[in-house]
């Protein structure tokens, strides 16, 4: 799903609830996270981790190279919008957020190397 797609359909769905919500991405120390909660790798948010990561916030593993950081951003963003608002279980959200990231680490591929900055 695109996320000027995912953008739209939030607002028609939910209205001012959404309008009002904001995030915020974090970059955290990925393996001080693993010593907490051992299935994280990449990125993360409160619908899957509600006892780790605070409401509202994505975190993102500080040792990810560029592209991996945006393409993880954009998954995580994904997967948290359709289960927060549209009230999508995980395992669907969690393909839908998959198959957008596919594409979008296709177009990012294209840009070069995944190099850390």
């Amino acid at each position: 799903m695109k996320v000027k797609q995912l953008l739209r359909l939030l607002e028609q769905e939910q209205g001012e609830e959404f309008k009002d919500f904001s995030i915020t991405i974090k970059l955290v120390d990925g393996e001080e996270i693993r010593n907490k909660e051992v299935e994280f790798t990449m990125g993360a948010h409160t619908g899957v981790y509600p006892d780790l990561v605070p409401e509202g916030e994505i975190w993102l593993d500080n040792s990810l190279g560029k592209n991996d950081l945006i393409a993880t951003a954009k998954h995580e963003f994904t997967e948290m919008m359709l289960m927060k608002f549209l009230g999508v279980e995980y395992d669907k959200a969690h393909d839908m957020a998959n198959d957008g990231e596919i594409d979008l680490r296709g177009k990012l591929d294209g840009e070069g190397e995944d190099e850390k900055e």
